[in-house]
Protein backbone atom coordinates (compact mmCIF):
# COMPACT_ATOMS: atom_id res chain seq x y z
CA UNK A 1 0.00 0.00 0.00
CA UNK A 2 1.45 3.84 -0.76
CA UNK A 3 1.92 6.00 1.76
CA UNK A 4 -0.76 8.65 -0.16
CA UNK A 5 -3.20 5.46 0.25
CA UNK A 6 -2.46 5.20 3.86
CA UNK A 7 -2.40 8.56 5.13
CA UNK A 8 -3.62 12.14 3.57
CA UNK A 9 -1.62 14.51 4.91
CA UNK A 10 1.08 15.02 7.29
CA UNK A 11 2.03 17.71 10.16
CA UNK A 12 4.98 19.23 12.30
CA UNK A 13 4.92 21.15 14.99
CA UNK A 14 8.32 22.75 16.83
CA UNK A 15 8.60 25.74 19.38
CA UNK A 16 9.25 25.97 22.98
CA UNK A 17 8.05 25.28 26.38
CA UNK A 18 9.60 27.67 29.20
CA UNK A 19 9.13 27.01 32.85
CA UNK A 20 7.14 30.15 34.76
CA UNK A 21 8.55 30.52 38.38
CA UNK A 22 11.36 29.01 40.59
CA UNK A 23 10.17 26.17 41.69
CA UNK A 24 7.71 23.62 40.93
CA UNK A 25 4.71 22.76 44.04
CA UNK A 26 3.87 19.15 45.44
CA UNK A 27 0.30 17.96 45.73
CA UNK A 28 0.26 14.62 46.81
CA UNK A 29 3.03 12.62 45.39
CA UNK A 30 2.63 14.47 41.42
CA UNK A 31 4.45 17.79 41.21
CA UNK A 32 2.62 20.49 39.52
CA UNK A 33 4.81 23.53 37.30
CA UNK A 34 2.98 26.60 35.52
CA UNK A 35 4.09 26.79 31.97
CA UNK A 36 4.42 29.10 28.45
CA UNK A 37 4.86 27.54 25.68
CA UNK A 38 5.04 28.89 22.12
CA UNK A 39 4.92 27.04 18.71
CA UNK A 40 4.94 26.65 15.12
CA UNK A 41 4.07 24.05 12.22
CA UNK A 42 2.81 23.42 8.77
CA UNK A 43 0.82 20.50 7.57
CA UNK A 44 0.33 19.64 4.29
CA UNK A 45 -1.38 17.15 1.64
CA UNK A 46 0.31 13.90 -0.21
CA UNK A 47 -1.59 14.75 -3.30
CA UNK A 48 -2.17 18.20 -5.40
CA UNK A 49 -5.34 20.31 -4.44
CA UNK A 50 -6.04 20.32 -8.38
CA UNK A 51 -6.34 16.19 -7.76
CA UNK A 52 -9.12 16.50 -4.86
CA UNK A 53 -11.58 18.51 -7.17
CA UNK A 54 -15.14 17.86 -6.73
CA UNK A 55 -17.31 18.48 -9.13
CA UNK A 56 -21.15 20.11 -8.78
CA UNK A 57 -24.20 19.85 -10.70
CA UNK A 58 -25.40 24.19 -10.76
CA UNK A 59 -29.14 25.41 -9.39
CA UNK A 60 -31.54 24.70 -11.35
CA UNK A 61 -32.80 28.61 -12.88
CA UNK A 62 -35.87 28.96 -10.52
CA UNK A 63 -34.54 26.89 -7.89
CA UNK A 64 -34.14 28.52 -4.20
CA UNK A 65 -30.40 28.51 -4.17
CA UNK A 66 -29.45 30.25 -7.96
CA UNK A 67 -30.20 33.64 -7.23
CA UNK A 68 -27.29 32.95 -4.45
CA UNK A 69 -25.38 31.05 -6.25
CA UNK A 70 -25.45 33.57 -9.34
CA UNK A 71 -23.96 36.04 -6.88
CA UNK A 72 -21.30 34.37 -5.53
CA UNK A 73 -20.52 32.88 -9.03
CA UNK A 74 -21.23 35.23 -11.98
CA UNK A 75 -19.44 33.43 -14.35
CA UNK A 76 -20.33 29.68 -14.24
CA UNK A 77 -22.83 29.24 -16.57
CA UNK A 78 -22.64 25.70 -17.62
CA UNK A 79 -24.24 22.92 -15.86
CA UNK A 80 -21.74 21.86 -13.64
CA UNK A 81 -19.14 23.32 -12.08
CA UNK A 82 -15.85 22.33 -10.00
CA UNK A 83 -13.93 23.51 -6.97
CA UNK A 84 -10.47 22.59 -5.96
CA UNK A 85 -9.36 23.68 -2.71
CA UNK A 86 -6.49 26.80 -2.77
CA UNK A 87 -2.96 25.87 -3.47
CA UNK A 88 -1.14 27.33 -0.43
CA UNK A 89 2.30 26.19 -1.49
CA UNK A 90 1.18 22.89 -0.74
CA UNK A 91 0.58 23.77 3.38
CA UNK A 92 -0.73 24.99 5.90
CA UNK A 93 1.02 27.14 8.05
CA UNK A 94 -0.04 27.43 11.81
CA UNK A 95 1.08 29.28 15.35
CA UNK A 96 0.20 29.38 18.90
CA UNK A 97 1.18 30.31 22.22
CA UNK A 98 -0.37 30.31 25.86
CA UNK A 99 0.36 29.03 29.32
CA UNK A 100 -0.36 25.28 30.54
CA UNK A 101 -0.06 23.72 33.60
CA UNK A 102 2.13 20.40 33.61
CA UNK A 103 2.04 17.66 36.55
CA UNK A 104 4.03 14.57 36.23
CA UNK A 105 4.55 11.81 39.05
CA UNK A 106 3.47 9.09 40.73
CA UNK A 107 -0.65 8.68 41.03
CA UNK A 108 0.02 6.48 44.23
CA UNK A 109 2.23 5.40 46.75
CA UNK A 110 3.43 2.26 45.63
CA UNK A 111 5.57 3.94 42.99
CA UNK A 112 3.71 3.47 39.81
CA UNK A 113 4.45 6.62 37.82
CA UNK A 114 1.34 8.04 36.53
CA UNK A 115 0.76 9.81 33.22
CA UNK A 116 1.78 12.90 32.52
CA UNK A 117 -0.80 15.60 32.22
CA UNK A 118 -0.89 18.97 30.17
CA UNK A 119 -3.89 20.92 30.68
CA UNK A 120 -3.36 24.54 28.29
CA UNK A 121 -5.10 27.26 27.33
CA UNK A 122 -2.92 28.54 24.07
CA UNK A 123 -4.34 31.06 21.51
CA UNK A 124 -3.08 31.27 17.92
CA UNK A 125 -4.04 31.09 14.60
CA UNK A 126 -3.87 28.24 11.27
CA UNK A 127 -4.20 28.70 7.61
CA UNK A 128 -5.91 25.66 7.33
CA UNK A 129 -9.10 26.20 9.26
CA UNK A 130 -9.16 30.45 9.69
CA UNK A 131 -7.82 31.12 6.20
CA UNK A 132 -4.98 33.83 7.45
CA UNK A 133 -1.59 33.83 7.44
Amino acid sequence: MKVNELAQSAEFQAGIVIRLGKQPWRKGPRVRMPLFVAYFGASGNFTLPSVKGKVFKTPEVNSAQSALFKSRHPNVTTAYVGFVPPDRERFYRMWAAGFRLGSSGRDSQDGIHGADEDNGLPHGQGSGFSGYL
